[in-house]
């Protein structure tokens, strides 16, 4: 059976569920680094919460580990 396909919250991009391939904001610590970097590096604003939602790894660590 495949696994269920989700939607990346950064890029709204569609994928299927792997391990490899998201990983999940699950702490209240990571969601205002996030946020930030969404605003100053795609001039993006989230109206919703990202806790508990899926993003691709590559995106969350470009937006949480290569902030200029």
């Amino acid at each position: 059976m495949p696994s269920k396909i989700i939607l990346c919250v950064v890029h709204g991009k569609t994928g299927r569920l792997a391990r490899l391939n998201f990983t999940q904001l699950c702490t209240s610590e990571r969601e205002p680094e996030v946020r930030l970097a969404l605003r100053i590096r795609y001039k993006k604003k989230l109206n919703h919460r990202l806790l508990n939602e899926h993003v691709h790894k590559l995106c969350y660590n470009v937006l949480v580990y290569d902030q200029c």
